[in-house]
């Protein structure tokens, strides 16, 4: 029997643990699934929002990665964004398909593109 992928877990660098819960949790709104935190030790958390799972890494150093997830309503998307942070996204059509996206990048450069669900037109 041949093997199957059926999902992806991606994992971002990320430093500062008090920094990562306040850009991650209190403003994109995931949750805590579970986290890793001992001295001397980095930590990693597993965080998720309606069903998108991903891990956040501590690391001295980032080159930064990108994640697309997408979402059925991006312009509600945004509006929940800005009201945790006001006027701190917006919704914009990228090239080369002009698809609209909110780009949201961390302090550690990795870069998070909620991007309107191919298969749900915005309101």
């Amino acid at each position: 029997m041949k093997p199957t992928l059926d999902s992806v877990v991606p994992v971002l660098s990320v430093g500062s643990y008090e920094e990562t819960v306040s850009h991650y949790v209190e403003w994109l709104g995931f949750k805590v699934d579970w986290e890793y935190r001992e001295e001397q030790l980095p930590f990693v958390i597993s965080i998720t929002r309606d069903g998108f799972s991903f891990m956040l890494a501590e690391s001295e150093t980032s080159t930064g990665s990108w994640t697309v997830i997408y979402v059925s309503d991006i312009e509600a998307m945004s509006a929940e964004l800005n009201s945790r942070r006001s006027n701190s996204v917006k919704v914009q059509s990228y090239p080369p398909l002009d698809i609209a996206q909110i780009h949201v990048r961390d302090t550690w450069n990795n870069l998070l593109v909620f991007e309107q669900s191919p298969n749900q037109s915005s309101t």
